[in-house]
């Protein structure tokens, strides 16, 4: 069961790992780098649920830290996890647990924090990615997450330590809480859902499900022609969760013990496991219903003008 939802979460972050990994690689690479300096740098990532933003970092964070391990070096980036009620006290935990202390929720906040301080010299961290981070903007509210947040920079400053925030759209506004974050913290990376509403989206789109395709064995079906993208699309809102489930409905790609060939017919009969709430075109199944209908209730048409992927 643990492989599978392994398999299922590296599936999850194909999207992005295909279009905005180098992106954040870049930007975490830069960032690493910067904290030689008594400011480091950091940065912002942000976007919808579903498109695998914590995969995506954790493939970058295992891809920097081998590279230093090869060197002889300690791993430098750790990923914190965001408490859903968060405090001070909370992210002090969630960075002990991070670093493997045996009782991180055991003592005072100051007793947390003397002993963060410690853990991080020891451990020669370099760079901190505090995941979920809209927590904090939606929980607390903005006077809370400012006085956090200069607790957060202070952290940063004291041990040359870069800070890399990760959520919805919300950890976005950080940026308008904290005049400090904007400064420090400004690099903004914008992550969105498959999109198919002008020609380099549609090009995109379609590129990433013929590369999704080959990557997870999936035949029968060119998934990145015009007509077919378009009916997905129709079917998933570009959402990569239930795209990964639709696939896996049609064609037990991920959870079966032998993969079979996708077809219309199997996304059809697919489809209606899907949620609801999902259904863009009302109660027409977009694998069965006509292509002009679907393009007209969408407003959509073909830009690629037959440009093959």
């Amino acid at each position: 069961m643990k492989l599978k939802q392994s398999q299922k979460e590296q599936n999850q972050g194909v999207y992005i790992h295909g279009h905005f990994t180098k992106t954040i690689l870049d930007q975490l690479s830069y960032c690493l780098r910067t904290t030689n300096r008594s400011s480091p740098s950091g940065a912002i990532i942000q976007g919808p649920t579903g498109l695998g933003k914590t995969t995506t970092c954790k493939m970058v964070q295992n891809q920097l830290n081998m590279e230093y391990i090869n060197n002889g070096f300690p791993p430098p980036i750790y990923i914190i996890r965001s408490k859903s009620s968060p405090s001070m006290k909370k992210y002090y935990s969630g960075i002990l647990r991070a670093l493997g202390d045996h009782s991180p929720d055991t003592g005072t906040e100051a007793q947390l924090g003397n002993r963060v301080f410690e853990q991080l010299v020891l451990k020669g961290v370099r760079m901190l990615i505090f995941d979920e981070f809209q927590q904090l903007v939606e929980r607390r509210g903005g006077q809370a997450a400012r006085a956090i947040m200069d607790d957060i920079k202070n952290l940063a400053d004291e041990f040359c330590i870069s800070c890399v925030f990760v959520g919805t759209e919300a950890v976005g506004k950080l940026i308008e809480i904290n005049e400090q974050v904007a400064s420090r913290f400004g690099k903004l990376i914008k992550i969105n859902y498959m999109r198919f509403d002008n020609e380099r989206n549609q090009l995109i789109t379609r590129k990433f499900l013929k590369a999704y395709a080959t990557k997870n064995g999936i035949t029968g079906l060119n998934l990145s022609d015009y007509e077919n993208c378009l009916r997905i699309y129709a079917a998933t809102k570009g959402d990569l969760r239930i795209l990964v489930d639709l696939l896996d409905y049609a064609s037990g790609f991920l959870t079966g013990h032998k993969k079979t060939g996708l077809s219309i017919s199997k996304l059809k009969t697919a489809y209606n496991f899907m949620p609801v709430r999902m259904r863009m075109l009302g109660n027409k199944n977009p694998f069965s219903a006509e292509l002009g209908i679907i393009e007209d209730t969408l407003k959509l048409r073909d830009y690629s003008q037959g440009v093959e992927v």
